[in-house]
């Protein structure tokens, strides 16, 4: 029962305290920005969230591992990519196997999706943090969610912003960039920081 009440704090947690792209600026790639549906924001972050909690999965038992080496620090990245690459090849043979309308749909999010740097910071962190594997699988489904989300509130600022009459010199990248870091103060105060005294 705590094994699942600790998954779903995490999982919380990643999706509002430490949001990955608003806290950590992890995933906020053009690809993120020039999403304009709503639909295709909504399927890229399936994507990424099924990837990272497979990805999730794998990179535990070989972080445990890995902490048996002496240069397992250097060595971390590299195998948690190799990890992600594994999960990537598997679920794109399954999808091409048995889904081929589906494949046409997120044949080119899928890389995309995987090779965030979202689901690697994620993953990194969880590890880092010492989390047992019901807290990293809550903490890699919280950020892909999370993501989601985030993701939904930059498409819709966006659609927004497009809508409003800004200064010439702020339309476009410009204003997407304080829209965003205007998100990221709000959830930066939900975290707590205390300023230096």
């Amino acid at each position: 029962m705590e094994a699942v009440v600790q998954f779903f704090l995490l999982a919380l947690t990643a999706i509002f305290a430490e949001n990955t792209v608003f806290t950590r600026a992890l995933g906020a790639s053009r690809a993120l920005m020039e999403m304009r549906s709503s639909r295709s924001t909504m399927l890229f972050g399936a994507v990424l969230t099924v990837i990272t909690f497979f990805s999730s999965l794998l990179c535990y038992p070989a972080n445990i591992l890995l902490r048996m080496t002496p240069y397992y620090l250097y060595l971390e990245p590299l195998i948690f990519v190799l990890c992600i690459g594994i999960v990537y090849a598997i679920i794109y043979l399954i999808i091409g196997r048995f889904f081929p309308k589906v494949q046409n749909r997120i044949g080119k999010m899928l890389p995309m999706a995987t090779f965030n740097s979202a689901l690697l910071g994620a993953i990194l962190v969880a590890l880092h943090q010492n989390f047992n594997l019901a807290q990293t699988i809550g903490f890699g489904l919280g950020t892909g969610i999370g993501f989601t989300v985030a993701a939904l509130l930059i498409c819709e600022g966006q659609k927004r912003l497009e809508l409003s009459r800004l200064p010439r010199s702020f339309r476009g990248l410009p204003a997407t960039l304080l829209y965003i870091g205007i998100l990221s103060l709000a959830f930066y105060g939900l975290i707590g920081h205390q300023l230096p005294s």
